[in-house]
């Protein structure tokens, strides 16, 4: 079940819930709220600098969700497997314990919700208004026929129609 809000005093409720969950407690906070989402979470100017162990020692990550760690599943299974790799723990609100990327349903979980993020980005970028709501999909998507809004698109020599 999605939160009522995304404030980011819902969000931090979330992280401090999280953080609980796990035995863990806040040593450190990464506001970036002036920064997009798309930015690499490495070069964010409150996050990065822990991502790049430049704020002293840290047994972990915890995030509202994993569309708050990037909004493209590079950015995120970057971060998420750097946390892996340092041996650090992995941690979202609505996830049970730490993430574990070792295990392939973990992985592909959070692969899926990270290509969520994205797919709700790009989404957003070819989102047209026209007094109705038009969503372009590739001719590879699965085509869901919507009464009333469109049947699905179709592709003829690299242009996209609506049928």
């Amino acid at each position: 079940m999605k939160a009522a809000t995304s404030s980011p005093e819902r969000q931090l409720e979330d992280v401090v819930v999280a953080a609980e969950s796990v035995g863990g407690h806040i040593i450190g906070r990464a506001d970036d709220w002036e920064v997009s989402g798309a930015t690499d979470p490495m070069k964010r100017p409150q996050l990065g600098p822990w991502l790049r162990d430049e704020r002293g020692p840290y047994d972990g990550l915890v995030a509202a969700a994993v569309d708050r760690l990037g909004r493209n599943v590079v950015d995120c299974l970057n971060t998420g497997y750097k946390m892996r790799d340092d041996g650090k723990l992995l941690v979202t609100h609505g996830h049970e314990g730490p993430w574990d990327l070792d295990d392939p349903t973990d992985e592909n979980r959070f692969t899926m919700e990270a290509w969520g993020a994205q797919t709700e980005l790009r989404r957003k970028d070819i989102l047209m208004d026209f007094h109705i709501r038009v969503t372009l999909y590739p001719s590879c998507a699965a085509v869901r026929w919507v009464p009333g809004v469109m049947h699905g698109p179709e592709r003829k020599q690299s242009k996209w129609y609506l049928r």
